[in-house]
């Protein structure tokens, strides 16, 4: 762990969010607290597992600001909750293995959600939500809704894979911030259009999140994809796939600009 920190710190990181604290460690939560409290080189802010009960705050190094949910999977393991099924293609059939016509599921943490978030509200707790697929993102939503105004906090939609425009503006009006994980159009997205066909047009549309006015945020997953915030800079502006040969839904391409307010002030808002 304090290697991966050192590596931030090299890649220009001041300050990381850390939504899950998973691994085989006994302990993981103690383990970030224990770096953090012993000269770590950037801030860590820490977002617990559902069935993981620690108290909120800590130091300006460490702090546990809420709880991380999972309300679908990865688009590449045909685990994201989308509205309309996977392509029917070579890729999904042999590599993925997907039936004709799949549509990923909600995760098992979904039917308890709603049930949760106005006590965590309650509490103090910033919710951070995985959401890939529509459907994912309709269901959190509609929780967020039910359970009222966060009193004072910026709750997280993260990766957003899918999300429409309507959901955007629907997100804004609920006060939740909304992160991209845009390595998605880097490392995969030569493969985009055998995955989800035409919708690779509205994949990640970070320029609609930005358009809408609300807190906007891009992120690495690491270490889903390497530690390198230039390259993340770089695909939000320039929407290439690694290849070159791809550029998935450049309309949604912000300036330089837009996208380093996106990794700094804004991310600091998130």
């Amino acid at each position: 762990v304090r290697k991966t920190y050192a590596d931030y710190a090299r890649a220009g990181y001041t300050s990381i969010g850390i939504t899950g604290a998973v691994g085989k460690h006994a302990d993981p939560v103690g383990l970030l607290r224990h770096i953090g409290a012993s000269d770590a080189p950037l801030r860590a802010y820490l977002y617990l597992l559902p069935d993981q009960e620690e108290p909120l705050g800590g130091s300006d190094d460490f702090r546990i600001l809420g709880r991380k949910f999972w309300m679908d999977g990865s688009p590449f393991t045909g685990g994201a909750a989308f509205a309309e099924p996977y392509e029917h293609s070579a890729l999904t059939i042999d590599r993925m293995h997907l039936p004709h016509g799949h549509l990923g599921p909600l995760t098992h943490e979904a039917e308890g959600f709603g049930q949760n978030l106005e006590r965590l509200q309650a509490e103090g707790h910033q919710i951070a939500v995985h959401v890939q697929g529509e459907r994912a993102i309709d269901h959190v939503l509609d929780a967020f809704e039910v359970a009222g105004p966060p009193k004072g906090l910026s709750h997280r939609l993260e990766h957003n894979a899918l999300i429409t425009e309507a959901q955007i503006v629907r997100a804004k009006n609920l006060g939740l911030s909304l992160g991209f994980f845009v390595d998605h159009i880097y490392y995969y997205g030569d493969a985009l259009p055998d995955i989800v066909g035409d919708r690779a047009n509205r994949y990640m549309p970070v320029g609609a999140a930005v358009a809408a006015g609300g807190v906007t945020t891009l992120h690495g997953d690491h270490p889903a994809s390497p530690i390198d915030p230039m390259r993340t800079l770089r695909v939000a502006v320039e929407r290439g796939s690694v290849s070159g040969q791809t550029r998935t839904a450049p309309d949604q391409a912000i300036s330089r600009a837009q996208a380093l307010q996106a990794m700094t002030l804004d991310a600091a808002r998130q």
